[in-house]
């Protein structure tokens, strides 16, 4: 299992939850800033405290999901390295490549050996659903243009 010295800007709205992955990530060696949610999560990136991570869970309540989360927060750091986690990955809305455009999914409930594998690959190399690196700096602008355009032509052939 390989850690690292990184930061990680943690987004879990389970109380329980979120700690036990504070938890995990510091002891792989990570530096973790929790928020319970999106609205808590920006406020910290409006702060200006620096992450390299933003690991967020794709369902969380409060009005924001982790997708609009993550696709703020690229907006205004393009560089950010972006990596969901839900225990709904088989729904339709949830389904991978769906709600995380593109960026790793990570599937609740996971071990500690998984987490660790999938951080080290987000960190080190921009990756997408199915594990294929991506030029950097990453953006979700062109999934969005990509999903808007089928979306609107779907729509046309009704």
């Amino acid at each position: 299992v390989v850690g690292g010295r990184e930061t990680i800007l943690c987004v879990e709205d389970d109380r329980d939850v979120r700690q036990y992955v504070t938890v995990q990530l510091e002891s792989l060696g990570y530096k973790v800033i929790p928020a319970a949610n999106a609205t808590e999560a920006l406020a910290i990136a409006a702060e200006g405290k620096a992450f390299d991570l933003l690991f967020t869970d794709i369902v969380l309540a409060g009005g924001i999901n982790g997708r609009e989360l993550a696709e703020q927060m690229v907006a205004a750091r393009p560089s950010l390295r972006v990596l969901f986690t839900s225990g709904y990955a088989y729904d339709s809305p949830h389904a991978p490549g769906r709600a995380t455009m593109g960026a790793p999914l990570l599937t609740k409930p996971y071990r500690k050996a998984e987490l660790a594998r999938m951080l080290r690959r987000s960190l080190d190399t921009a990756v997408d659903a199915a594990g294929d690196p991506i030029p950097t700096p990453y953006s979700v602008q062109a999934e969005v243009e990509s999903f808007l355009r089928k979306n609107a032509s779907d729509g046309d052939r009704r």
